[in-house]
């Protein structure tokens, strides 16, 4: 395969970072006989160094036009905006299933988030095509579905877009909750969070709990899904350097597999991850300075596998 991948950036750690996720993805495309055109692109405060404003049409369009587009941020300024911009009408933030020794998490159980919390950017008549997009996720990662419908004069708007879905997928046993009632789910049963499709305001204060039972690794990432999709990783206070975010190559292995149909490499990638995290994370000895590249060793093992040499 050739594909396009548009990176975009926000500050010195987050091109850094870009620069490492960037490689990986490289690898995999030389371990599995790829071709990966990357571009990258600037926004918020490096847009603004360089060009006078956090957000330009350029790079915009820039992602929507490749065939994938990734943002690695310190922090989410700027990022609706641009999730907007090329046509998104749902976000979603994502939690994979990470082996259990692979995350340092706060929990005592050891387990971590997995699951996706999504919330619609648009109360109008996009409304009905985010919840669409919802409620196809259940069938992706065969799981459930849960509510957590607008209030007010939004509600109406919300049991129409979804009353017909909830009657199609059956099998997902759509149930409307409450914000209370989903968060203590989450700190109970972890890894079985599925699918919640909630209003914003109780979707943000969902995702924030996730994050904070993640540990600092921070696994989860975001991909905004419409038009197009737009995967991003924001590492706000976590940026520094200690660990590596998962997050950020669960978001390049979400590329792979949701833009560009590529679920071995996809599979790889994460594989790679959590095997470097967790002989970190057993070792106690916190990530080696030679991480990434332990990372890159494995992905090019995968590819002397595939293509042996005569």
């Amino acid at each position: 395969m050739r594909a396009r991948i548009v990176f975009v950036w926000d500050t010195p750690y987050a091109r850094t970072l870009q620069s490492c996720v960037q490689q990986v993805l490289t690898d995999v495309a030389v371990a599995f006989g790829h071709s990966f055109v990357i571009k990258d692109e600037r926004m918020g405060e490096a847009s603004v160094q360089a060009w006078g404003s956090a957000m330009t049409e350029e790079t915009i369009t820039a992602c929507r036009e490749a065939d994938a587009a990734i943002a690695v941020l310190s922090r989410d300024d700027g990022l609706l905006e641009l999730a907007q911009g090329v046509g998104a009408v749902l976000a979603c933030h994502v939690y994979e299933a990470w082996p259990p020794n692979a995350i340092d998490g706060a929990l005592k159980s050891g387990q971590v988030p997995a699951g996706i919390l999504c919330y619609p950017l648009y109360g109008d008549e996009r409304l009905a095509d985010a919840a669409k997009i919802a409620y196809q996720l259940t069938g992706t990662v065969r799981t459930r579905m849960r509510e957590i419908p607008f209030d007010g004069s939004l509600k109406a708007a919300w049991l129409h877009a979804t009353g017909t879905l909830a009657a199609t997928y059956t099998a997902t046993t759509p149930v409307q909750t409450t914000l209370n009632e989903a968060l203590g789910d989450m700190v109970t049963r972890p890894a079985d969070v599925g699918v919640v499709f909630a209003k914003p305001g109780a979707a943000q204060s969902l995702y924030a709990v996730a994050d904070a039972l993640s540990g600092r690794q921070s696994p989860g990432h975001i991909r905004y899904m419409g038009e197009k999709a737009l995967h991003a990783f924001v590492a706000g206070d976590r940026g520094d350097g200690a660990s590596i975010p998962l997050g950020a190559l669960a978001a390049a292995a979400d590329l792979l597999r949701n833009s560009l149909g590529l679920d071995r490499e996809a599979d790889c990638l994460l594989a790679a991850a959590a095997n470097v995290s967790e002989t970190a994370i057993t070792s106690h000895g916190g990530q080696a300075v030679d991480a990434w590249e332990r990372i890159s060793q494995q992905i090019a093992l995968v590819g002397e596998l595939l293509h042996p040499k005569a």
